[in-house]
This record gives structure tokens, C-alpha cells and sequence, in this order.
């Protein structure tokens, strides 16, 4: 079970964090969603503006993350994976409004120290969208 201080922490800064940067928050069928910006409108980012950040410690959150993956500018959301019990469940999902944007973000963070020998994974995302069914369709 997650830390009630740890989440009251994680709130309060996700709170003033969206506040002050004008973005959205919700959080939806297990994940926490950073973004869009408010004023801005709604615009369709294909996979390739995505990054997947993955080997995250399960007390990790986004006060940890979002300061590293604001630095980049240009961020259009950033979706944080929860368990049920509120625990972070390894990985999370930023999207960028530029390609160059998510480039940097996986060229920069990917194999980052963000504790002592605790190191995250940042990837390009995959497309994933397009099912496919054994050997059935040659």
C-alpha cells in the first residue's frame, strides 16, 4: 500500500505543478494524466512524439519525473502508470509537440542515474496498434 504521506506529497505538487504551468491533470483507469495544456488545443501526436520510461523505482513518482521531462520543452503530456493500492507501477508514457523533442527526451534521460544505482529507461514508442493473429494471414 503507498504511503499516505508520499501521495499527499505527490498531489500537492501535481496540483500546483499543473496550476502553475496551465495543464491538465486527471487521473483515469489507472493512470495519472499530466496534460494537455490548457489553452492550447486539442492536437493528435502519432506514437513516434511518445517516449516509454520504464525501470522506474515503485516509489517514484511525478515530482521526481515531470521537473526531468519538463526540461525538454514541448511537452504535451505525461502519463503515470498506477496499481490499484497507488504504487507506481514501473513506467510511464511522455508525449512531446515536436519529434525532436522526444528524441532529446530519449537521448538524454535513457539510462539515467535518478537515485544512487537506480537507473530509469527511456525508449522510443512503438506502434502497437495493429493486431495480429498467429499465421492465420500470409
Amino acid at each position: 500500500m503507498a504511503n499516505t504521506e508520499d501521495m499527499e506529497r505527490v498531489d500537492k505538487f501535481l496540483v500546483n505543478f499543473a496550476e502553475e504551468k496551465r495543464y491538465c491533470l486527471e487521473q483515469l483507469n489507472g493512470q495519472r494524466i499530466f496534460g494537455p495544456p490548457v489553452d492550447e488545443p486539442s492536437i493528435n501526436l502519432d506514437y513516434r512524439y511518445e517516449v516509454y520510461i520504464w525501470n522506474l523505482p515503485k516509489d517514484c513518482y511525478e515530482d521526481e519525473l515531470l521537473p526531468l521531462f519538463w526540461e525538454i520543452r514541448d511537452l504535451y503530456t505525461f502519463r503515470f502508470m498506477l496499481d490499484f493500492c497507488g504504487l507506481g507501477r514501473g513506467f510511464a508514457f511522455a508525449k512531446y509537440k515536436t519529434l525532436q523533442a522526444a528524441k532529446r527526451a530519449h537521448f538524454i534521460y535513457d539510462k539515467f542515474q535518478i537515485r544512487h544505482n537506480q537507473q530509469i529507461r527511456v525508449n522510443k514508442c512503438r506502434n502497437y496498434s495493429r493486431v495480429s493473429i498467429g499465421k492465420f494471414f500470409n
